[in-house]
């Protein structure tokens, strides 16, 4: 009579095979969730962009995007900063949206800020250009138009060097 069943040496070297074979894809998924959670703040920050662009436009009142610092406050030299914000520039400036980087990620600029008017004109241009800190070779960036419009663009270079 033959007992089904695996015996023990089976059982050992089916858990280090899963074993090795977890070892490798850890690392992979490590690299996938940083490129997620970049691709998650660039879209954070075209929506951003794309708000103040809207807002400029209905409520009649230009509009800012700015790098920010942990409080929401506009920077006022160009620097990696902590976050973003978007304000009203009215005679009482309102705070649309505050965004902060998702830890391990940093953001450049080519100046502190772009702004948005209600009347279709030229404006400023900008480039915020997302880093993985430690990856550096994965970086994005947010372009700004002279007409205002943004877009997204994923870098393959190293550009946050």
């Amino acid at each position: 009579m033959r007992a089904d069943g695996h015996t023990l040496i089976e059982l050992l070297l089916v858990m280090s095979l899963l074993a090795i074979l977890a070892g490798i894809t850890v690392p992979g998924f490590a690299a996938l969730r940083a490129d997620l959670q970049l691709a998650t703040t660039a879209d954070r920050l075209l929506q951003s962009a794309h708000q103040a662009r809207t807002a400029a436009l209905t409520r009649g009142v230009a509009t800012r995007l700015c790098l920010a610092d942990a409080n929401g406050h506009c920077l006022t030299r160009p620097a990696s900063a902590p976050g973003w914000a978007t304000w009203t520039l009215d005679s009482v400036p309102v705070l649309l949206r505050h965004d902060r980087l998702a830890p391990g990620t940093q953001l450049l600029a080519t100046r502190t800020a772009a702004t948005w008017y209600p009347l279709p004109r030229s404006g400023t241009t900008l480039t915020l250009t997302l880093c993985d800190v430690a990856a550096r070779g994965r970086a994005q960036q947010v372009i700004i138009s002279e007409t205002g419009r943004p877009r997204l663009q994923r870098l393959t270079t190293r550009s946050c060097d």
